[in-house]
C-alpha cells in the first residue's frame, strides 16, 4: 500500500512507514524525490548543449550549401552564355567547318570553360557553411557579375 502524506502539518503518523507493505511518502520524501530527478536532469545538459551546438553547425552548413547551389549553377550558365556568345560571334568563320569539326571547336572551348570553372566551384563547395564560404560567395559574386 501507497500512502502519499502532502498535508501540512501530517495527516498520517510516519510509524505507519514500519508496517509490512506500506509505503509512505511525505512532503520531505516527495521534495528529496524531485530534487533527484531535477539533479539528473542538470547533469545531461552538458550533453545536450553539446547536441544541440552540432545540429545547429550541421543546419548552417546545410543551409549554407543551399545557397551556393544556385550560385553555382549561375555561374555555370555564366559560362554557356560566354561559350554561346563566342561561338556566335566566330560563327562565319566557322560555317567553313564542316559539322565534324565544328563539334570539335565546340567541344574544345566547352571543355576549356568546364575545366576553368572546376576548381573555383569545388572551393565554394567546400568551404560552404564557413566564415571562408561567406567570403567566397561575395568575391564569385563581384567577381564573376553574379
Amino acid at each position: 500500500m501507497l500512502l502519499v502524506d502532502i498535508a501540512m502539518p501530517r495527516d498520517v503518523t510516519p510509524e505507519v512507514a514500519d508496517l509490512a507493505g506500506v509505503t509512505l511518502l511525505d512532503m520531505d520524501a516527495l521534495s528529496e524525490f524531485a530534487e533527484r530527478g531535477l539533479s539528473k536532469r542538470r547533469r545531461e545538459v552538458p550533453a545536450v548543449e553539446s547536441i544541440v551546438d552540432e545540429e545547429v553547425d550541421r543546419y548552417l552548413a546545410a543551409s549554407s550549401a543551399r545557397e551556393v547551389a544556385p550560385l553555382i549553377v549561375e555561374l555555370r550558365r555564366r559560362g554557356e552564355t560566354v561559350i554561346a556568345d563566342e561561338l556566335q560571334r566566330y560563327s562565319s568563320k566557322l560555317s567553313s567547318l564542316d559539322p565534324q569539326q565544328r563539334e570539335l571547336v565546340e567541344g574544345i572551348v566547352r571543355g576549356v570553360v568546364a575545366k576553368l570553372l572546376h576548381e573555383p566551384t569545388v572551393a565554394l563547395k567546400d568551404a560552404a557553411g564557413s566564415a571562408r564560404g561567406e567570403r567566397l560567395v561575395g568575391s564569385f559574386r563581384e567577381l564573376f557579375d553574379l
